[in-house]
């Protein structure tokens, strides 16, 4: 599900007026990839609820990892966690497997050939937020939010490849 949001630009979408990974909310009309928050329920109390694949997964690759907040969603299960002082959310099927993880940064943390792709046609936008979108296989995805005046747009970059995402709205 996460592939195809980002691959298509579908479910795009503002909303309250927040920025995926971003607890303060930068303007009403900060656009967002992840439509997943809508299909999460309650935090998992118990480890032993989760799928022990996932427990094995989550602790050898994220061992440094602080704030963790398990959660059921559709098909899987979801852990939001803070590593290295970044956001990070990781996905997980219902069988444990590891599906997909996105860490949420600002663009200092970018890397710096994957900015200058982006500054090199936005130059005069800002770089609000990354999304940084890594699968079991293939090449990390990145997202990269930035705003100009009352423009918003979504830039996604993968592989050398730049491309403007469509916005919710617009056609």
């Amino acid at each position: 599900m996460i592939a195809a949001l980002l691959l298509t630009g579908a479910g795009a979408h503002a909303q309250g007026g927040k920025v995926a990974g971003d607890d303060q909310g930068l303007s009403p009309k900060a656009p967002i990839i992840s439509k997943m928050e809508k299909d999460l329920s309650a935090d998992i109390p118990y480890r032993n609820n989760i799928n022990i694949k996932a427990i094995r997964h989550f602790s050898n690759s994220f061992a440094n990892a602080s704030e963790e907040r398990w959660f059921t969603i559709k098909n899987g299960y979801m852990v939001k966690c803070v590593v290295d002082s970044v956001k990070t959310r990781v996905d997980y099927d219902n069988r444990g497997q590891w599906v997909a993880t996105i860490r949420y940064y600002e663009e200092e943390k970018l890397p710096k050939e994957i900015r200058a792709l982006v500054k090199s046609t936005w130059f005069d936008y800002k770089i609000v937020l990354v999304e940084e979108v890594r699968f079991p296989t293939g090449s990390p995805v990145y997202v990269v939010h930035i705003n100009w005046m009352d423009d918003w747009k979504n830039i996604r970059v993968q592989d050398g490849t730049v491309e403007e995402m469509d916005l919710p709205g617009k056609n």
